[in-house]
């Protein structure tokens, strides 16, 4: 079998501890982690669109704002939707 796989990547390393990253805190207590003007890391590949994200600084906000977006996290594959099987990563309100 042969097979080939090609891909590309950004990595953005911040000085930041891993308690920045803890969903368990309230907001108000994490630092906001910007990469834009009014655009919080947290908010890239949510699933809704947010403009102010949709620059070239915050990943064109993972695709949210493309024409034909599914309304679902960057990590739903598109193949998983209306798989049959509950994926986490695909259930959303959306």
């Amino acid at each position: 079998m042969l097979g080939f796989e090609a891909t590309s990547f950004a990595l953005v390393v911040y000085g930041r501890s891993r308690a920045d990253f803890d969903p368990a805190l309230p907001s108000a207590e994490r630092e906001p982690l910007l990469c834009a003007r009014g655009c919080e890391w947290r908010e890239l590949g949510n699933g809704v669109c947010n403009p102010q994200c949709n620059t070239s600084a915050c990943f064109w906000d993972r695709h949210d704002c493309a024409e034909g977006a599914t309304g679902c996290r960057a990590d739903c594959h598109a193949d998983w939707i209306g798989d049959g099987y509950c994926n986490e990563a695909c259930f959303n309100a959306n």
